[in-house]
């Protein structure tokens, strides 16, 4: 559209950033799957996940996102981070089934 910024992209906010520029989304994704279902019964921190796996903070939030949005979750920002305030039933089952 003729913008004086040619490598700025106009994207969707969650997943379709991830599959457009990161090769292993699904892998990233695979380890923060397997790492809500591993502490379901406590306060999950998309920061703690960032720092445990080497994951830039803002790949994990996306997520995060990408989780709320399936309704999977509930996600809480507050000064400390980006939180999982909430796991609802529909989650449960996919944690349980994925």
């Amino acid at each position: 559209m003729g913008s004086p910024f040619p490598h700025i992209r106009l994207i969707f906010d969650g997943s379709l950033y991830y599959i457009e520029f990161i090769e292993n989304y699904d892998e990233l994704y695979d380890i923060i799957i397997d790492y809500i279902k591993n502490n379901e019964n406590s306060m999950i921190n998309a920061l703690d996940i960032s720092k445990e796996f080497n994951i830039p903070f803002v790949f994990v939030g996306t997520i995060f996102k990408d989780l709320e949005r399936d309704n999977f979750i509930k996600i809480q920002k507050t000064l400390g981070g980006l939180y999982i305030s909430k796991i609802t039933e529909r989650g449960i089952d996919f944690f349980n089934n994925h």
